[in-house]
């Protein structure tokens, strides 16, 4: 077996060995060979193995051709385009409607746009760590049983100088679970952030609603660049840059991701395709890396790239289908990266380290790097739990493939006849607008020689038979209005398309007129229930997030963090909680539950003191979407205004009352008593004044 150590990427003997220190290792494995012979024999087996894992992948590309020949036709409808025969057909018909109603593109928009509101929100995160259940610790919970010590006294709590119970002890080690999870879950939360998570599911969420197929991809291991600038001794500030590891997450094109196409479902699939399509500056950057073998990768750059030769015309078709001119050329590299079950003899051919000569039929779970049959890297599973690094999420599901079905799939129906009813409304508009003219040649002839019809055109009778009328040269005739029979043609379409995606207008932000509303929606409790059966399929498609990508993609993260993180203080075991559809997806109704709630509590006995307040504040304000800091004080400061309140209580309502009107009181005479005063001076000022002037007589 490989030690749990040597999984780690860290790590020198995850690596195949080059160069000189290859021949080396490979020499305490085979003793008793010379070197030429031994490293011939190494490259003869590494070009074997190499060569069977392209000839795995071509397979697979095979087996994926008319999953891919779907997508285009999906992609096709998602950005208006008709396929060839539909556009071929067209062309043939110089004056008819070639409208493309794309009712598909808002529809997959508006999916796309729930479907991350619900599962990524901005306030709060779908997702959460909890311990895990420990029945005896659980049932620990309720034991009063004094804990003895091993000299067969009682352990004293010394604070209370009571004997310490079981659940005593049971309480604590709950208490420092829930405290070590609170704090895994804000490191992985931390490491989502910077990994981009947010921005990346959102991607593959996009994926996922118009090819019905999203992969996302993590955690691995990434050397970033911590940059900070420090003050040095002299006092200069020098920029301080220091390596550090750590799990990222990406979306992977599903054009370039090929499962084992012969498993029912992803989690049955035994090995993973991932391509890659770099140019010779990218295959150069790869021989820096660890693990990558610079003379393997030499070997490769000496042959001309190999994409242009590859099945990659689904390229030119998606050129094609933006409306760009294909590009045939294209110089890059095709190369694979392959995660799954390696032979041992296959990983000590590519020089790698930690194996187990025992057992000679035993396989282990490895990533390896080919281009055109040439290995340039192979390496263990970097994590302990040997998963692979993948995961899918679909739209809908199929039961018979990895891949499952967006919305275009779905509404190709609809769309196709929604189509054609409105090419024939304006083609019958068209004709219907204006009369259809026989016109007898050898009854008369233009004056002008041109035979179109125009105002006061003169036109010369060549018959000179008295009996000769007018309507025997020319006749017109009507084509009739199918305006409304194609209408409706288009309308039904258009309903169906609800029934099909299961995307309704009003989730669109659209309406049809109140005659066609159905009579539910006039109410409120109507509306509600209208609201909650159209949410069925977000309801799945929510489901799906949280048993896809939420639980399987963080417990990675989880599993990486109890592997390499180095702060013992965030482990312990637990579990991801997903809280998709429980918490998020009922947000739109939250507010007005809350109301009706509160307003039932209010007139039953005894509903009022049972209310909480501050939860009644939150829950509402999380079901507007409105951030609850910006709102409402945090739990810290709202436990000091509680110890305010015990220190200083509040006054009764009537001592309040009475204290206000004595102070007002109060006020009051003091002003008056001020005014009073005030009069006096002025007065006696008024007479100093009359007494002056009489002395002055």
């Amino acid at each position: 077996m490989v030690e749990s150590t040597a999984a780690k990427q860290t790590k020198e003997d995850l690596y195949p060995l080059t160069g000189s220190e290859q021949n080396t290792e490979a020499k305490n494995y085979e003793q008793g060979l010379n070197d030429i012979d031994q490293e011939e024999r190494f490259e003869e087996q590494m070009q074997i193995f190499g060569q069977g894992l392209q000839n795995n992948f071509d397979k697979q590309v095979s087996l994926k051709e008319e999953i891919e020949q779907r997508w285009l036709d999906d992609l096709r409808h998602y950005h208006g385009v008709y396929d060839r025969r539909t556009e071929q057909e067209l062309a043939n018909k110089k004056n008819n409607s070639k409208i493309f109603v794309n009712l598909t593109r808002a529809k997959s928009n508006t999916a796309e746009s729930k479907w991350s509101d619900l599962v990524l929100p901005t306030d709060d995160r779908n997702w959460g760590i909890k311990p895990t259940p420990v029945p005896t610790l659980a049932n620990a919970l309720t034991d009063e049983t004094p804990i003895t010590m091993v000299d067969g006294s009682q352990a004293v709590d010394p604070e209370t100088n009571e004997p310490h119970k079981v659940k005593d002890l049971a309480e604590e080690t709950m208490k420092k679970a829930e405290t070590a999870g609170k704090m895994m879950e804000m490191e992985i939360d931390d490491q989502l952030v910077e990994a981009g998570y947010n921005a990346t599911c959102r991607d593959v969420i996009h994926d996922a609603v118009v090819m019905g197929t999203g992969i996302i991809k993590g955690p691995m291991i990434e050397r970033r660049a911590n940059k900070a600038w420090i003050q040095d001794q002299s006092g200069n500030w020098v920029m301080d840059v220091r390596e550090e590891v750590k799990p990222s997450a990406e979306r992977v094109d599903p054009w370039n991701f090929f499962p084992d196409m012969s498993a029912v479902k992803f989690e049955d699939s035994e090995f993973i395709f991932e391509r890659h399509l770099l140019t010779k500056k990218g295959l150069r950057k790869l021989a820096k890396q660890p693990g990558f073998m610079p003379r393997q990768i030499n070997r490769v750059l000496q042959n001309a790239p190999n994409a242009r030769s590859a099945k990659l015309n689904y390229l030119n078709e998606l050129r094609e289908i933006s409306g760009i001119t294909s590009i045939q050329q294209d110089n890059r590299y095709e190369v694979l990266e392959y995660h799954g079950p390696i032979e041992k003899g296959d990983l000590i051919a590519c020089g790698c380290k930690g194996i187990d000569m025992e057992d000679e039929l035993e396989e282990h779970d490895g990533i390896v790097w080919v281009c055109m049959g040439i290995v340039i890297k192979v390496g263990l599973n970097h994590m302990d739990s040997d998963d692979l690094p993948y995961n899918v999420l679909n739209w809908e599901k199929d039961d018979t493939t990895t891949f499952g079905f967006g919305i275009p799939y779905r509404m190709r129906a609809p769309q196709k006849v929604m189509n054609a009813s409105w090419r024939m409304v304006l083609d019958n508009a068209g004709l219907s607008t204006g009369p259809q003219i026989l016109i007898n040649k050898s009854l008369v002839e233009p004056a002008d020689g041109v035979w179109e019809l125009s105002p006061r055109k003169i036109w010369w009778m060549q018959s000179k038979d008295p009996k000769f009328r007018a309507d025997y040269a020319m006749q017109t005739f009507n084509i009739d209005s199918k305006q409304q029979e194609l209408t409706n043609i288009f309308e039904i379409a258009h309903r169906l398309a609800d029934e099909e995606t299961s995307v309704p207008q009003m989730s669109m932000g659209t309406m049809q007129g109140d005659a066609q509303q159905p009579a539910m929606l006039k109410t409120l409790g109507g509306t509600a229930l209208w609201m909650s059966s159209n949410n069925i399929m977000m309801r799945k498609a929510v489901k799906n997030f949280d048993d896809d990508i939420t639980v399987p993609f963080l417990t990675r993260f989880y599993d990486w963090n109890m592997q390499f993180n180095e702060k013992p203080e965030i482990k312990g075991d637990f579990n991801v909680d997903a809280r998709g559809t429980s918490v998020l997806l009922v947000r739109e109704m939250q507010a007005r539950n809350i109301m009706e709630f509160v307003n039932a509590a209010l007139v039953m006995p005894g509903g009022p003191e049972e209310l909480e307040t501050r939860g009644v504040l939150k829950n509402m304000a999380k079901g507007m979407q409105i951030s609850v800091d910006d709102v409402m004080r945090s739990d810290d400061e709202h436990e000091v205004a509680l110890e305010e309140a015990k220190t200083n209580p509040p006054v009764d309502p009537e001592t309040q009352k009475l204290q206000l009107q004595q102070q007002m009181a109060s006020e009051k005479l003091q002003f008056e008593r001020e005014k009073h005063m005030t009069d006096i001076q002025r007065d006696m000022a008024i007479a100093e004044k009359l007494g002056e002037q009489l002395n002055a007589f």
